[in-house]
């Protein structure tokens, strides 16, 4: 009788095991983490980021929605557009975390978040290359807007 009950304990902490592991690799799957820096990442967020990165965490906030869809689940504290372009950025915090969300053409295109030592992309449909190249123009774009508002302050009449 031990023996079988011994073995029946086995057996129940063997499936219990097995449905942890399995939860945990769905978990990891769907909030795709590969590595113990994404694990960093979401920890991080959880303390430091505005609360809409839960919202792109459960792909409420996808890629190809509309800059319109997601101001009306999270009002960003700050939008920036420039050319075709749409940032939407949820740094309220004034520290050195951050996270974006970038749309062209009112389709957002990319979004991730970041700190001094962790970051996160939670999608992006362009090369990273792409993203540089438009992050350079969003701060020519914001030096541009800045000598304007020096001008005008200055000058009074530069437009």
């Amino acid at each position: 009788m031990k023996s079988l009950l011994k073995a029946r304990w086995m057996r129940n902490t063997a499936r219990l095991l097995l449905v942890a592991i399995l939860t945990v690799s769905v978990a990891a799957w769907f909030f795709d983490v590969r590595s113990q820096r994404d694990v960093i990442a979401y920890i991080g967020m959880s303390r430091e980021c505005h609360h809409v990165w839960r919202d792109l965490a459960l792909r409420r906030i996808r890629a190809g929605q509309t800059v319109d869809d997601v101001k009306r689940l999270n009002t960003p504290p700050r939008i920036v557009s420039w050319d075709q372009y749409t940032l939407l950025a949820y740094n309220d915090t004034g520290d050195f975390t951050g996270l974006a969300i970038l749309a062209r053409d009112n389709k957002l295109i990319f979004a991730g978040s970041s700190s001094c030592t962790w970051e996160h992309q939670f999608f992006s449909t362009i090369s990273e290359q792409e993203l540089q190249d438009i992050y350079r123009g969003y701060w020519e774009f914001l030096r541009a807007r800045k000598e304007r508002g020096v001008q005008q302050t200055a000058g009074g009449n530069a437009r």
